[in-house]
């Protein structure tokens, strides 16, 4: 009866998660109530931590550990990339549970959440948290490896290598929390073997350990290694691709477990390797578990990973490594809207980047080229500018037009006219106005009914394929052939032929046109012209609204305080960060704009789905930072659509303010990475004087449009204070206002 009930638990723990629509996937939301971990004040974490925590180090440098871990901690925690509650971070959850099964002590200290990223990573803290990345969920082949890897980190934390590991790294002030996370080789051999004894006694196979390794060892490849037939990029039958555009060599993958150490503090993959080898075989009476909760929750937790790498490939303008995914995907969910959509914005980002010039920051150079992925990579590379966009164009018009109900996907097609009708690089009256196979056909020459047994022609011709007797408007000797660099004058009829885009082309180009004269006007302007001109620009403000802003979206204020000898001050920077929310209430309260807040006080009142919409505001101006040249379209562009709906107002304020004293120059590194918010680089550069020098920076973006409506900057010579603060923010907003 026990056995029959624990298959019936499985059987309904399996049916309760199989309830992913992917053909109608969505990106993980947290859910459920919000832990404190994310309401609490990290400075109320750092007092908590100094009174609780006992360790050998002095107060002084207990103090230090525990501020910068917190502060890192927090930093990562608030960036809008960790959730909890989700099916990712419940498997995590259970699987840790199985691991932990007769130490349930152990398992109330730690708490578990995951990240979306596509690194392969997973690590502790000292304060109990073992984050996962969906990279890992997406690359592990059954439950038994996550549970060894879940082994070995929480082998770390009741070891406390955090401490250990801080010690050995406090030198390097610019150590992120993950880099803290790197032990020492002893540290890590460490946490292997006690990680193989608690997996052991979980009664998890020991088949599945060193398959684990591999997984660690191939981690940087894609989550599968499946070649992609040229045919792919061939999406309707008269689209012709000529071969030379494609390698004729695989590219070989370089993995090396046995890569020098010697002046790494981490072991390689194969002396881990030797060493737990040496372990399983101490390990006696070991059981043969793969799946303690069940092969299908595996995998369908695995696909929500390998789904959430399209995504942030997306996200981060990994485009071609984009394409490959959602190939891999398509494979088995060939019906996926979430994989149509993020095809679309795939070719619409790199159509955009070729457009900027910037193309190898979306694809990958051959030299770095590995695996079956490398294909993309190269197809994407071998295009000239001119091949590449009209590709670009081919792919996003052949989804929309299967799709041409679909919002986003219409929303993609849009901003693709409007891309190839803002630069001067893509001309439509070069292009045909038949495809390819048309144009062979139309090339042949008449014949004569009378003379239909004369088989000249057609015998002359058999051993020539179609596509090098195309003439199309060439001249015999000027034939397209199937390696022929005009290939793509042939790739969109259908658009050349269809007046509503035409029309749409021609109403976008003209106002670029506009654009490009009033540019040259004023560059033919003189240096006294120019100056008058700027100056009148200056008084009119530079928010780019047509209309007045009198509803904001603010988010959590970020506020930075230096010491010209500690660096960061991350205490009074949280405590000044509060006096500056209260200031941004009172300038709006005084100026009439209305202010709906998105931070961590307002999270403790309405909890998980705020902290929903903070994570997909933080992520949509991470998004916009990755892809700063560039108005890029928002990946998770219907919820971004919700935001919007929700607060019925698109505009949303991003607000940094910084002071300092004759700060070091050398810690700028250090505050970016610690404060894990990459957009602050982009939209607020911090300038640094000696003194007391303040700046407050403020940055409108719309939500409907995807571009920067204003950005408002003031600088002074004073420390921040809250009145200091006050009559900024108020001379800001009135600014808005009055627009």
């Amino acid at each position: 009866m026990r056995h029959v009930l624990s298959a019936l638990i499985v059987s309904l723990a399996c049916t309760a998660s199989a309830q992913v629509d992917f053909n109608n996937y969505t990106t993980l939301m947290s859910s459920g109530a919000i832990p404190e971990d994310f309401t609490m004040r990290t400075y109320e974490k750092l007092d908590r931590d100094m009174e609780e925590k006992f360790t050998d180090m002095s107060e002084g440098d207990k103090k230090e550990f525990y501020t910068n871990t917190n502060y890192m901690v927090d930093a990562l925690m608030h960036s809008g990339s960790v959730i909890y509650g989700d099916p990712i971070t419940e498997y995590v959850q259970d699987v840790a549970k199985k691991l932990l099964a007769k130490d349930k002590l152990l398992f109330r200290e730690l708490r578990f959440y995951t990240i979306k990223s596509n690194a392969t990573n997973t690590f502790s803290t000292e304060q109990g948290i073992v984050f996962v990345t969906t990279g890992l969920l997406s690359q592990i082949t059954s439950e038994a490896q996550l549970a060894y890897i879940l082994a070995h980190e929480i082998a770390h934390y009741q070891k406390e290598h955090v401490l250990e590991s801080y010690s050995y790294q406090r030198e390097n002030r610019s150590a992120s929390i993950e880099q803290m996370s790197v032990h020492s080789k002893d540290n890590e051999l460490q946490a292997d073997q006690m990680g193989l004894e608690m997996y052991a006694k979980a009664g998890y196979s020991k088949d599945e350990v060193i398959p684990t390794f591999d997984v660690l060892l191939y981690s940087y490849l894609p989550f599968d290694e499946v070649q992609v037939p040229n045919e792919y990029f061939q999406n309707f039958d008269t689209l012709f691709v000529p071969s030379y555009l494609f390698p004729t060599e695989p590219y070989e993958i370089e993995a090396v477990e046995d890569e020098d150490d010697s002046r790494s503090s981490h072991p390689n993959i194969k002396t881990r390797k030797d060493r737990i080898k040496k372990e399983i075989d101490k390990v006696k009476n070991w059981k043969t578990d793969v799946f303690k909760l069940g092969e299908e929750r595996f995998k369908e937790v695995r696909d929500i990973a390998r789904f959430e790498v399209v995504r942030i490939n997306i996200h981060e303008a990994e485009y071609a490594d984009a394409i490959y995914s959602i190939f891999l995907l398509e494979r088995q969910f060939p019906q996926s809207m979430f994989l149509q959509r993020m095809k679309a914005q795939a070719w619409q980002g790199i159509l955009q980047y070729r457009i900027d010039n910037s193309i190898f920051s979306v694809v990958d150079r051959k030299s770095k080229l590995e695996g079956a992925s490398a294909n993309v990579h190269h197809f994407i590379k071998e295009m000239s500018k001119s091949q590449l966009m009209t590709m670009c164009v081919r792919q996003v018009a052949s989804t929309y037009q299967k799709f041409p109900e679909d919002k986003e996907i219409s929303a993609i097609y849009n901003k693709m006219i409007k891309s190839i009708a803002n630069t001067d690089r893509f001309d439509l009256d070069e292009y045909y106005n038949v495809c390819i196979n048309t144009a062979y056909v139309n090339s042949l020459p008449d014949t004569d009914d009378s003379d239909s047994t004369d088989t000249t022609n057609s015998e002359s011709s058999e051993g020539l394929s179609k596509y090098d007797r195309i003439k199309g408007k060439k001249t015999v000797e000027e034939v397209v052939g199937p390696d022929s660099t005009e290939f793509h004058l042939y790739l969109i009829p259908d658009l050349v032929n269809n007046q509503a885009f035409v029309d749409k082309y021609n109403e976008y180009h003209e106002a670029f046109e506009k654009r490009e004269e009033e540019e040259d006007k004023y560059n033919r302007m003189t240096a006294k012209e120019r100056y008058y001109y700027d100056q009148k620009k200056e008084k009119e403000g530079n928010l780019k609204t047509t209309e007045p802003i009198d509803y904001l979206i603010s988010m959590e204020p970020i506020v930075l305080k230096y010491s010209n000898t500690a660096g960061l001050k991350f205490v009074k920077s949280e405590k000044t960060q509060e006096a500056m929310q209260e200031s941004i209430n009172i300038a709006a309260r005084k100026s009439g704009i209305q202010v709906s807040h998105v931070d961590r006080t307002s999270l403790e009142d309405e909890g998980t789905q705020l902290y929903n919409d903070r994570c997909i505001l933080m992520n949509y101006l991470e998004q916009s930072a990755n892809n700063s040249d560039i108005v890029s379209f928002p990946v998770d562009y219907q919820l971004v659509q919700d935001v919007k709906e929700k607060f019925g107002t698109p505009y949303v304020l991003y607000s940094v303010a910084s002071h300092g004293y004759a700060p070091n120059l050398a810690t700028m590194g250090t505050v970016y990475s610690l404060l894990f918010f990459p957009a602050i680089p982009v939209y607020f550069p911090i300038k640094f004087f000696m003194g007391n020098q303040s700046e407050i920076n403020m940055i409108v973006m719309n939500l409907e449009s995807g571009e920067v409506a204003g950005v408002l900057s003031h600088e002074f010579n004073s420390t921040l204070r809250k009145h200091v603060f006050g009559a900024h923010i108020y001379s800001l907003f009135d600014s808005i206002k009055s627009k």
